[in-house]
């Protein structure tokens, strides 16, 4: 169910917590701890709020009770790793070319690529768009010979609209 939603939004709004600018950490994310506050807090609360709604006879016949917990940058790093590993298995299988992606392109999807409030699919599309589509016109351009290696980069990760760069060897 629900149950707390509305007092963890004011509370997120009222306390400042979440996507909110003033408590982000550098580069404008969250971090670790953070995260695992703002979960415990999230947790206490819809606690509280599902105590009070179900009356204790019936809490007792809940085998668990889940919340659903924001993820910390280390969930959100291996994620974007299976993501790529993903992408890399499929261009190895259809070109028989490996994919390669550097540190500054991961970094760059971590602080862009990712949006907490709608999880890992916002990083899907990203991955689509960026990534997968710049792959895609190397190919249809033709400069991708079977059996070679592309290295997906970007310039700079701290920048949101940076340029892409592929390298084909």
């Amino acid at each position: 169910s629900n149950i707390g939603s509305k007092e963890i939004m004011g509370t997120i709004k009222d306390k400042r917590i979440g996507f909110l600018r003033d408590i982000r950490g550098e580069g404008g994310h969250l971090t670790d701890e953070q995260v695992s506050e703002l979960n415990e807090h999230i947790y206490n609360v819809v606690k509280t709020e599902y105590e009070k709604f179900f009356p204790p006879e019936l809490i007792n016949r809940f085998g668990d009770i889940i919340v659903f917990r924001f993820l910390t940058n280390s969930d959100l790093r291996q994620i974007i790793d299976k993501e790529l590993r993903e992408l890399a298995e499929q261009i190895a299988l259809r070109h028989r070319t490996i994919m390669q992606v550097t540190d500054n392109c991961k970094e760059w999807l971590l602080k862009h690529g990712v949006k907490r409030e709608f999880g890992v699919r916002s990083l899907q599309r990203v991955i689509k768009r960026k990534i997968r589509k710049i792959i895609a016109r190397e190919y249809n351009a033709k400069h991708t010979p079977e059996g070679s290696t592309v290295i997906v980069s970007a310039i700079d990760p701290r920048d949101k609209d940076t340029e892409w760069t592929i390298e084909v060897k």
